[in-house]
């Protein structure tokens, strides 16, 4: 079954998916929340992804940044608190 599929259930119970989509990179604070949270897990366990997965995600950090880093509206922030609250809950 597709993402799409297993959100749309998710959604049409008034639920939030706890998925990492890329158009949720593109809030500037769930952006640097993600960004920080890698930069943090290659410092503590430097061997945790493969160099070409390290790769990747540096260039999804930056391909997105170009998009992202803006200032936020309370649209970004409402989405950001919903993505705070999904991660508390350990979803």
């Amino acid at each position: 079954m597709c993402d799409q599929t297993i959100s749309a259930r998710v959604r049409a119970q008034g639920l939030t998916d706890g998925w990492n989509d890329i158009s949720d990179f593109c809030n500037p604070l769930i952006y640097l929340r993600h960004l920080i949270a890698f930069v943090n897990e290659t410092r503590e366990t430097p061997d945790r992804y493969s160099e070409q997965a390290h790769d990747r995600m540096l260039d999804l950090f930056l391909t997105v940044s170009q998009r992202t880093l803006r200032q936020t509206n309370a649209e970004d922030r409402q989405a950001y608190f919903d993505a705070d609250m999904i991660a508390r809950m350990g979803i």
